[in-house]
């Protein structure tokens, strides 16, 4: 929760009152571990992302605030220097970005940082990817219609590489 408050601290004065709403709620928010439940059976995620993740459903199909078959809508939060792998899924999600910079890439080409109060639209079956730098990531993102498909990695060549890279950043 420490990474939370310091995620909060760095959400832009422009949205000062959205940083409010979540740092004054997140006592009453249930915040989980992504540990592949949203995944393909033995989806190689790998330790970075499995390790360093948080999301909470605000509205869903089960466990959020309100309930919708057709919206999935959320917080995800991810730890300084964690590397989430190339992955794609049916649903077209968009992410607001309350936090960065934080690095995107999409269908396995160059990186591109993106700041805070950004907005992403990743359409269906796209492959992209986060990295994060030494700010926590947080972001509001919402998957619209087939929400019952799931999440399947795309392999790239350069996830060890990118993960050493950013264990050095987090090592100082």
């Amino acid at each position: 929760a420490d990474d939370l408050d310091v995620a909060i601290t760095h959400i832009p004065p422009q949205l000062s009152a959205l940083a409010s709403a979540i740092d004054a709620s997140k006592g009453s928010i249930q915040w989980n571990r992504d540990l592949g439940q949203f995944y393909v059976r033995d989806a190689d995620v790998g330790d970075s992302y499995r390790n360093n993740n948080m999301n909470c459903t605000l509205v869903g199909k089960k466990d959020g605030f309100f309930r919708s078959d057709r919206l999935f809508m959320g917080m995800f939060f991810l730890q300084p220097y964690t590397f989430y792998r190339d992955h794609h899924h049916e649903p077209s999600e968009m992410y607001f970005n309350l936090t960065g910079p934080h690095g995107f890439r999409f269908d396995v080409n160059g990186w591109s940082d993106y700041p805070a109060d950004s907005i992403i639209w990743n359409k269906p079956w796209l492959p992209h990817a986060t990295r994060v730098y030494d700010i926590p990531f947080l972001t509001v993102f919402v998957w619209i219609d087939d929400l019952d498909g799931l999440v399947q990695i795309v392999n790239a060549s350069d996830w060890v590489e990118l993960e050493n890279e950013l264990l050095s950043g987090a090592a100082g």
